[in-house]
């Protein structure tokens, strides 16, 4: 039976992922050179660029949104991939934990245990 918080009781989730990583550019024209060049590979690969505050967008064909932008609270570039909705089932222990699995190989080792 499925839920409209996107859990069932056979654990299987349902959400729409975000992911974000933080990026490092030594300047800002250097920032600005990854916008132009993104931006042309995505013109080349026919697709639609969205421009938003700070940056650009697009959909990719697996329907996954990627923004490369500046951070509305830090200024900083970010690189954003938005998912669609998806379901799935985690492969770990504690569904908490899959953030501490640092070198993503499905298994929290024991230097990645957190510290509490």
């Amino acid at each position: 039976m499925q839920d409209d918080l996107g859990l069932d009781d056979t654990g299987v989730s349902r959400n729409e992922p975000i992911f974000t990583w933080d990026l490092d550019f030594a300047s800002n024209d250097d920032y600005r050179a990854a916008l132009a060049s993104l931006k042309a590979t995505w013109r080349k690969d026919g697709r639609t660029i969205e421009r938003v505050d700070h940056g650009i967008a697009a959909t990719l064909d697996d329907g996954i949104r990627v923004t490369l932008h500046l951070n509305s609270y830090t200024g900083e570039p970010e690189l954003r991939a938005e998912g669609t909705c998806m379901r799935y089932r985690h492969n770990y222990d504690d569904a908490y934990n899959y953030m501490h699995d640092d070198n993503g190989d499905g298994t929290i080792d024991d230097h990645e245990q957190p510290n509490y």
